[in-house]
């Protein structure tokens, strides 16, 4: 967590404030919308499939070979 912001790494994927998934500096996904205080985010890991939801709707980000 001392590496802020994080995503600029190969060690995270992250959800920014402005809707975009990065990982190694790199944007992955980019969401139709921003996310603001107050909304809740998700997130669900499953082996290989990695997705980020905002309050309670998929954002269709699959990002999949993460191991």
């Amino acid at each position: 967590m001392n590496k802020v912001p994080l995503g600029n790494d190969g060690e995270s994927w992250v959800l920014r404030n402005d809707g975009c998934v990065y990982w190694n500096n790199s944007i992955k996904f980019r969401a139709n919308q921003t996310i603001d205080e107050g909304d809740v985010i998700g997130v669900t890991y499953d082996h290989e499939l990695l997705n980020f939801f905002l309050n309670g709707d998929d954002l269709e980000s699959s990002i999949t070979g993460i191991r």
